[in-house]
């Protein structure tokens, strides 16, 4: 896939594709079923953007 880091979230899996040695911004891929969502949650210090590629 894209690297050989994964993450497994509640049975889905992450792999991250961009992130900074400072950590200041990351960026993570995953594909989803349909009917799946983002469950409700909070990140204090953090701006979280979405962006579906295929799908609704």
């Amino acid at each position: 896939m894209i690297g050989r880091k994964v993450w497994n979230v509640l049975g889905t899996s992450y792999w991250p594709i961009l992130g900074g040695d400072d950590q200041s911004s990351f960026a993570w891929l995953t594909y989803d079923p349909p009917g799946s969502f983002i469950p409700p949650h909070t990140h204090p210090i953090q701006d979280v953007h979405v962006f579906v590629l295929e799908g609704e």
